[in-house]
């Protein structure tokens, strides 16, 4: 049982570690598509896209637009 709680607590510390660098800047709702990986590009102009998996097929999204 220690051991359990032991690993428990630190996962949640690794968790909380690997999240401070990030910064929710935009949201872009997928409902009622379900999601199953992220991942990102760069171009060679230097744009970034986020690659969104979604149940339907690939969903590329040019990221920039998201932060006006």
């Amino acid at each position: 049982m220690k051991f359990k709680l032991l690993l428990i607590c630190f996962l949640a510390l690794i968790a909380n570690i690997s999240a401070q660098n990030l910064q929710l800047r935009s949201n872009l709702p997928y409902s009622p598509d379900v999601l199953s990986n992220i991942g990102g590009y760069k171009d060679s102009a230097g744009n970034e896209y986020a690659l969104v998996g979604t149940e339907f097929g690939l969903s590329i999204v040019l990221t920039e637009t998201l932060l006006m």
